[in-house]
């Protein structure tokens, strides 16, 4: 019952502290059924412990959330969720090197998640691996494509609706990787708010790559070839 309204108060109330509080009671009270009949806790605890994961990470609360976040991760039922949460987390802690752990083994889980590529690739930069970080963003945005995903894609799925943003980071990410290994990124700095992909990037055009059209001829600007993009 805890744990049913924890969730109640987290995802329909949106009542985080409360969803928090709820969480930590209901962990405790399945520790303790679990001592007393000298059972394995309940599967839901699984998700118990991501809840606390994720709020404790939204307060600020960083060695909670690590600490949470890392036994739910140990589940086959939360792990990925854990450990894309857990990889972020360390990312903006400037763990870099846990932070790749952590995304590597989310991308072991869905080898065909594109954020999860994206995020690889953010890492790698910050640990200048551009090589590497390239090679995530380049995988990134295929997979963009295989999912048929357009950068003007506005869908109601959770992992689609921020379709403009995630293109613009990923091409961002390949463009800044070019660039930090000397190559010539001119190729990226194309297109940019007339698609409305990122406003930040109003001064950047950005083409966007596509595998079943070999040439593009988008409002007037240059024309390249899927050749001359695959040289990104």
């Amino acid at each position: 019952r805890l744990f049913s309204e924890a969730r109640l108060e987290q995802t329909e109330r949106r009542r985080p502290k409360q969803a928090l509080m709820l969480y930590h009671a209901a962990y405790e009270t399945v520790l303790y059924d679990a001592s007393l009949q000298q059972e394995q806790p309940p599967p839901y605890t699984a998700d118990i412990l991501l809840g606390i994961g994720t709020l404790s990470r939204y307060f600020g609360y960083k060695e909670d959330a690590l600490k949470h976040l890392k036994m739910s991760a140990k589940y086959k039922s939360t792990s990925f969720a854990s450990l894309t949460i857990l990889g972020s987390l360390l990312h903006e802690s400037e763990e870099f090197e846990d932070a790749l752990n952590a995304r590597l083994e989310a991308s072991k889980l869905d080898p065909q998640n594109f954020d999860v590529y994206r995020s690889l690739g953010e890492t790698y930069t910050r640990l200048g691996r551009h090589g590497e970080a390239l090679k995530s963003f380049h995988k990134a945005r295929d997979l963009l494509e295989e999912n048929n995903i357009p950068y003007t894609a506005r869908m109601p799925s959770m992992s689609r609706d921020r379709a403009p943003l995630i293109w613009a980071l990923v091409l961002t990410g390949i463009g800044n990787s070019l660039r930090n290994l000397g190559k010539d990124a001119d190729l990226i700095w194309r297109f940019g708010s007339k698609v409305g992909i990122w406003p930040s990037m109003h001064r950047r055009y950005v083409i966007p790559y596509r595998h079943e059209r070999a040439r593009h001829d988008l409002d007037g600007l240059p024309v390249f070839t899927k050749l001359d993009l695959e040289t990104c």
